[in-house]
């Protein structure tokens, strides 16, 4: 029997002769189609088996163990009802069942929130039992945990908190420190991300010996196939190019997974603990880090990793917080940093978590179960699939950490409660579920003070900082709650230049040997809207895993690479690449891209009737959604129904021209393009019934931001006669433009 799966504690509950058994239900040897989940640890108290069978009953996780004694025995399960607000059949029921008999009570239906739920008594003639969970739904029924007692009497075990943690530590007879120290390493890296993964490759290949952890099975995050997430933003590295993924979102991500983690294991100087959950650290009195303490899942044993550095790659930088540091959560109000996108007054509001999904047709007609415990989130909405905009936790009284099991929760009723919306169209008769994920993808939550708060400014002029380590293009995506279900974001977008981030917004200030990567670096709201991108935090990792090599090799901390020119210089000479400094001695061209979305109103002007759309494919279009006009049947374009992309331009120059729609049979085949240069004004024909979902180049025209002429890229309506159907949709998604080197206009 593995170390940690089974307690025994003689004098419980006041009886002096009574005893009991502890099992985690996660550490199960036989887990069927029960899945491991491990997002809510610090909030709930422990990982747990989740019954996510998106509609069909799961098979049965199955366990045997041995009891100190036969006889008489009572079962307590640590469960949760997950839709309170429901009064009718619950979706997540399940029994326990002993020796092959079920014991009487349905579980997953109380309590409203986590603690233990009686489950019946048992008598067993021999000690050698094997216990069952049984999932009645398929629709995400949870255990966390069973206590099996000798006195039939017993009342439940502690519920939740500090209470629940001391029993638990009682049980398992562990003392305050882990028993296994792991030390010999350089640098812990906590959160195996894309940010912590190419921190742990890029400390390697300097020679550190890194310890890796991350609570999953895999690397990569959000990246990973448990969330589907595409990496986007700029590379800019090797390292980063190597562990990224590329199919589009909500895709499986398995070859992606098994290359990253191959990455990794070409350094054997890494040691990569997946499946280990971090839950604390020690710290001295002296503002460092001493070691970093987490628990196996799948055994529950705990380690203590020591090192000299330590990466909080976690994403809600629970490194940090744990050692003490201080952090920003919300949005800070505009007055705070001068920040013109942030709101009049400061909040709460976070951007969310996300949850892709798909499906897709079969050959016959395939039920899906009644799920009215779903609508009442869902509501009337039909849906067959879901982008990043399927995100909740955007509310000012909604904590993306300390709620998130609910915001999950949410958005797997607004999942199967559209689905089974749209289950009712004939059209989707044969329609079936293909990937609905239990693992939420996050966005934001406690962003760390580092030795500097990058803000706004930063970003949209484009400031170059002398510590300068990463690069980012993506524009401040900011995500907002609209006032819809609470499961639909809203959404601004505005437009950047390539920025660039300081290597102090990677250390924290308050824990002297502390890297941070990742979204929980030291950014403003406004400013991480930019820098979330999992590309640009791969470029957080690599610089952090290079600066804790170069602390070891001058044994100094994190802040003193900065403070010497010398060892900044050496830094950037270690990610290497051209930097702007450079660039400017080699040629005088600073280099220049910004994509322009629709929806950027600084940028974008419109005139006629464009209506906002999503019902291309996600993966088929920029952002959030895009506009879409259509000729009516008018026997020439209308110049009073347009849409314009209008960029601002660092200076005068020659710029590349790319556009982006989404393809389709009915889409315009000759849609007209002006584009407003020095030279006057072309325009080019766009077939928008092929090459949807990617950049395509119009072309290079040379363009002055200080002439009478705004530049401007302009869509308008197509010509009826001309198109074979008498109308056809135009469609006005994204710009790209960048500055070209050939020429200096």
């Amino acid at each position: 029997m593995k170390l940690g799966m089974l307690a025994l504690l003689l004098g419980f509950a006041g009886n002096a002769v009574a005893s009991g058994v502890l099992l985690e239900a996660e550490t199960f040897a036989n887990c069927g189609g029960w899945k491991t989940d491990t997002q809510f640890v610090d909030c709930m108290g422990s990982a747990y088996l989740i019954a996510h069978g998106i509609g069909i009953p799961v098979a049965d996780a199955v366990h045997s163990l041995t009891l100190p004694h036969a006889g008489a025995w009572r079962v307590w399960v640590r469960t949760r009802d997950w839709t309170p607000d429901y009064e009718g059949e619950k979706p997540g029921r399940f029994r326990l069942a002993v020796n092959g008999q079920s014991l009487p009570s349905v579980l997953g239906v109380t309590p409203a929130t986590w603690g233990w739920a009686d489950a019946g008594t048992f008598t067993c003639a021999n000690a050698e039992v094997e216990l069952q969970l049984q999932d009645m739904t398929g629709f995400d029924g949870r255990c966390d945990a069973i206590y099996l007692t000798d006195d039939l009497t017993a009342t439940a075990p502690p519920a939740e908190g500090p209470e629940l943690a001391a029993w638990r530590a009682q049980m398992f007879g562990e003392a305050e420190a882990p028993a296994t120290t792991l030390d010999g390493f350089d640098l812990v890296v906590v959160g195996g991300g894309i940010a912590g993964t190419c921190a742990a490759i890029a400390a390697a290949e300097e020679d550190m010996r890194v310890a890796l952890i991350q609570d999953r099975p895999m690397l990569g995050g959000n990246a990973s196939d448990e969330i589907r997430v595409k990496t986007q933003g700029e590379e800019r590295h090797r390292i980063v190019t190597a562990v990224k993924n590329w199919k589009s979102n909500g895709n499986p991500q398995q070859d992606a997974d098994t290359n990253r983690l191959s990455q990794v294991n070409l350094h054997t100087n890494i040691a990569c603990f997946t499946g280990y959950r971090a839950y604390g650290v020690v710290t001295n009195g002296a503002g460092l880090i001493e070691a970093v303490d987490a628990r196996a899942v799948s055994s529950g044993r705990r380690y203590r990793f020591c090192a000299p550095y330590v990466v909080d790659s976690t994403g809600d930088g629970w490194v940090a917080y744990w050692a003490g540091a201080d952090y920003h959560m919300g949005r800070e109000a505009k007055s705070e940093f001068g920040e013109s996108y942030a709101p009049d007054t400061a909040d709460a509001s976070t951007m969310g978590c996300s949850m892709l999904w798909t499906s897709a047709l079969g050959e016959e007609a395939i039920a899906f179960p009644d799920v009215p415990w779903a609508l009442p989130v869902s509501g009337t909405r039909s849906a067959t699939s879901g982008d990043w905009t399927w995100e909740t936790g955007l509310g000012v009284s909604e904590n993306t950490i300390y709620d998130a099991e609910m915001l999950r929760d949410r958005l797997l009723r607004a999942v199967y409660g559209s689905f089974s919306n749209a289950k009712k169209k004939a059209e989707n008769a044969n329609r079936y579920l293909t990937w609905v994920p239990f693992n939420a993808g996050r966005r934001e939550s406690r962003r760390i003070v580092g030795e500097y708060f990058v803000k706004q400014d930063d970003v949209v002029n484009s400031v170059y900082f002398d510590d300068a380590v990463a690069s980012a293009t993506w524009p401040i995506d900011l995500h907002y709650y609209n006032g819809n279900s609470g499961y639909i974001a809203g959404t601004h977008q505005y437009s950047v230049p390539k920025w660039y981030i300081p290597y102090r917004a990677l250390i924290c200030r308050d824990v002297r040997n502390l890297f941070l990567a990742g979204r929980c670096a030291s950014l403003t709201h406004v400013a991480m809207g930019s820098s979330r991108v999992m590309n640009t935090c791969g470029q957080m990792g690599v610089a952090v895993g290079y600066a804790a090599s170069l602390c070891k090799k001058y044994g100094c901390l994190p802040r003193d690479i900065y403070c010497v020119p010398e060892r900044t210089r050496e830094l950037q000479g270690l990610i290497g690449g051209s930097w702007p400094e450079e660039a400017e001695e080699d040629d005088d061209i600073p280099e220049f891209s910004v994509v322009i979305d629709n929806e950027d109103t600084l940028h974008t002007q419109l005139s006629g009737t464009w209506i906002v759309s999503t019902s291309a494919s996600p993966n088929n279009y920029y952002a959030a959604n895009y506009y879409v006009n259509k000729s009516n049947g008018r026997s020439e374009h209308s110049e009073n129904t347009w849409f314009a992309f209008l960029p601002s331009l660092p200076e005068k120059g020659l710029y590349e021209i790319e556009l982006l729609w989404n393809s389709s049979s009915a889409r315009a085949t000759n849609a007209p393009v002006e584009i407003v240069a020095m030279d006057g004004v072309v325009t080019q024909r766009v077939d928008m019934t092929a090459n949807g979902g990617t950049f395509r180049s119009l072309g290079r025209w040379s363009f002055d931001p200080n002439s009478e002429t705004q530049p401007m890229i302009r869509l308008l309506t197509v010509s009826a006669a001309s198109t074979q159907a008498g109308s056809a949709y135009v469609i006005a998604d994204a710009v790209r433009v960048t500055r070209s080197y050939d020429t200096i206009v």
